[in-house]
């Protein structure tokens, strides 16, 4: 699956640099990822168990490169800093796992209507590239980060899809869109955790990052030919 996910990704990426023909616009995008996990243990006495863990509301901020192919179709490139992740909370204790990557979605959009309210969809694969990754413990008054950097892949493949609504104007395009995010990867590999002067163990697991991402933004037009 994460062959295939590159493979659209470049052969997508290759369609669009050959459009000749073309509207191009050039924006800006923020808003937030309801990001969780889903996984089970694959190392170590608890093997298969499922790990069941609670979104957490997280944030992304990036841009965006919008091109038609025709009055319908589109091709969408969203590079974007993302928050990733997931908690958990067992009686006083609280864990929250953040994940940071530079997302790379690269998406085909269709387009409906042609008045002042234009909805759309999209889907595509994106490629996320790891940047950091930390865990937060919590009880009561006691507070502890650690960096579990090491424990992740280094990339997170992912297919999205959903919908949105653009307001083309004058001079400007405004949209605020949804989507959800399947992680395709297994981007957990297990390791060694450095605890103030203690190591500490971690078994491997299979994890996969699910997201719902709601972004709004605007767009300006670049050029036509």
């Amino acid at each position: 699956m994460e062959k295939f996910a590159a493979m659209v990704f470049f052969l997508t990426f290759t369609v669009l640099s050959g459009q000749t023909s073309a509207q191009i616009e050039l924006g800006l995008q923020g808003g937030m990822n309801i990001a969780n996990l889903k996984g089970k243990v694959t190392e170590g006495e608890e093997t298969g168990l499922e790990l069941d863990t609670e979104s957490r509301m997280a944030f992304g901020i990036g841009g965006l490169v919008s091109m038609s192919i025709n009055r319908t179709f589109g091709i969408l490139f969203k590079p974007t800093y993302l928050e990733k992740g997931a908690q958990e909370k067992q009686d006083l204790l609280e864990l929250t796992w953040q994940a940071n990557y530079l997302e790379l979605p690269l998406l085909l959009k269709a387009g409906f209507g042609g008045g002042n309210v234009r909805p759309y969809l999209m889907a595509g694969p994106s490629i996320g590239f790891k940047l950091s990754s930390n865990l937060k413990v919590s009880s009561g008054g006691f507070a502890l980060s650690v960096d579990v950097d090491d424990l992740l892949t280094s990339t997170d493949f992912s297919l999205v899809f959903g919908g949105g609504v653009l307001f083309p104007m004058k001079s400007v395009s405004l949209y605020a869109d949804f989507c959800y995010a399947l992680g395709l990867s297994d981007i957990f590999q297990g390791g060694v955790v450095n605890v103030s002067t203690f190591q500490v163990p971690i078994p491997d697991a299979e994890l996969k990052t699910r997201g719902i991402q709601i972004m709004g933004g605007l767009a300006f037009p670049l050029h036509s030919r």
